[in-house]
């Protein structure tokens, strides 16, 4: 039917895998593997997804390293669909990475990506002790989780650092801070209380 000319796939996932099967507080080997945690986590092995898109003008094996976000999709569709002729009524989110799909990392935008600032809020209180109540906050490679269970944080660069294995937010606490504070000040901004009550 000729439909790979115009059509797009999307694959990707909600969250990652739940560390083990069946799920277990200290599982003996991690699904997510090398990353750290899982569903219910704000660690990468939580929140960084398989991300495949084929499609018109995509060369075939070509990899972008630019963070992206499921609130990018809907941008990026009316986009690659042809955005003055659809609107919505919403203001949306995301951005679109059209760009990113046919140039890859010699994209000319590829620097709003990595200096934008996407954030997760996780504020679940519960007894399975799996899930904890987190927030984080990326931007311009760093990554900082901030637990409302312990009022601590953590700081990665996860650039050279995906499998979160060195937190600096004793070293980096300048930088530690000011991200918590645009995390804690975006959350505001939405209608969530800092900290949030227990559920």
């Amino acid at each position: 039917l000729g439909l790979s000319e115009n059509t797009y796939v999307i694959f990707t996932s909600d969250n990652g895998a739940v560390p083990s099967i069946p799920p277990k507080l200290k599982p003996d080997h991690n699904l997510n593997k090398p990353l750290q945690g899982g569903k219910w986590r704000l660690l990468e092995g939580g929140i960084r997804v398989p991300f495949i898109v084929k499609g018109p003008n995509i060369v075939p094996n070509t990899q972008c390293d630019a963070p992206v976000s499921g609130i990018d999709i809907l941008p990026t569709i009316l986009d690659l669909a042809g955005s003055e002729l659809l609107s919505t009524k919403q203001i949306l989110d995301g951005e679109s990475f059209a760009d990113l799909l046919f140039s890859g990392n010699d994209a000319q935008n590829i620097q709003q990506f990595h200096q934008r600032s996407l954030t997760w809020h996780y504020p679940k209180f519960n007894k399975w002790k799996m899930a904890h109540a987190e927030s984080a906050i990326r931007k311009n490679g760093w990554k900082l989780i901030f637990s409302w269970e312990t009022q601590q944080r953590q700081l990665y660069y996860i650039l050279a650092d995906h499998k979160e294995q060195f937190d600096v937010s004793e070293i980096e606490y300048k930088l530690a801070d000011q991200l918590q504070k645009e995390l804690f000040d975006y959350l505001q901004s939405v209608g969530q209380l800092v900290p949030p009550k227990k559920i």
